[in-house]
C-alpha cells in the first residue's frame, strides 16, 4: 500500500503538470512563448513585489540560466522591462509592460478553467479537506527544502 501511495503521488504530480501545460499551451502558441517565459509572466503578475530574477529562481526553482535567457527574450518581445534598483545597482527589477496585459488576462482565464476542470468532481467538503491536506504537505516539503535534508 505504501509503495502504491508513493507511486500515486508521483504519477498525480506528473499528470497535474501535463494537464496544466495543455491548458496553457494555446496561450504559448498564440504569443510565441516558451514554458519559462510563461512562468515568468505569470509569476510577476501574481507576485509583483517579488520582481527579480533571483526571486523567480528561488521560488519557482528554475535555473539562473533559464530565467536569464527567458527574461532576455521577454524584453526583446516587449513583454518585460528591466529597471536598476535605486539603492543597489546590482539588483535588477523586472516589470511587466502594457503589452503583457492580454497574456496575463488569458493566463488568469486558463488557470480558472484548469481549476474548474480539476475540481469538477469534488464537493465543498472534499475541496476543504483537499486544501487542508495540501497545505500540510506543502509545509512538510518546504521545511525539507529549507533545511536541505530530512530528520
Amino acid at each position: 500500500m505504501e509503495m502504491e501511495l508513493k507511486f500515486d503521488l508521483l504519477l498525480f504530480s506528473r499528470y497535474l503538470t501535463k494537464v496544466y501545460d495543455q491548458f496553457m499551451t494555446p496561450i504559448r502558441n498564440i504569443y510565441g512563448l516558451n514554458a519559462d517565459e510563461m512562468v515568468i509572466i505569470s509569476f510577476l503578475f501574481n507576485h509583483p513585489h517579488l520582481d527579480t530574477a533571483k526571486s523567480i529562481c528561488e521560488i519557482r526553482m528554475l535555473s539562473k540560466g533559464n530565467v536569464s535567457a527567458a527574461v532576455d527574450l521577454l524584453v526583446k518581445k516587449g513583454y518585460l522591462e528591466t529597471r536598476v534598483d535605486s539603492n543597489d545597482r546590482r539588483v535588477i527589477h523586472l516589470l511587466l509592460t502594457e503589452k503583457s496585459i492580454e497574456i496575463t488576462n488569458q493566463i488568469t482565464i486558463q488557470k480558472d478553467n484548469f481549476s474548474d476542470f480539476l475540481f469538477q468532481c469534488c464537493n465543498k467538503a472534499e475541496l476543504d479537506t483537499y486544501f487542508e491536506i495540501n497545505e500540510k504537505l506543502f509545509r512538510v516539503m518546504q521545511n525539507f527544502l529549507e533545511r536541505g535534508h530530512h530528520k
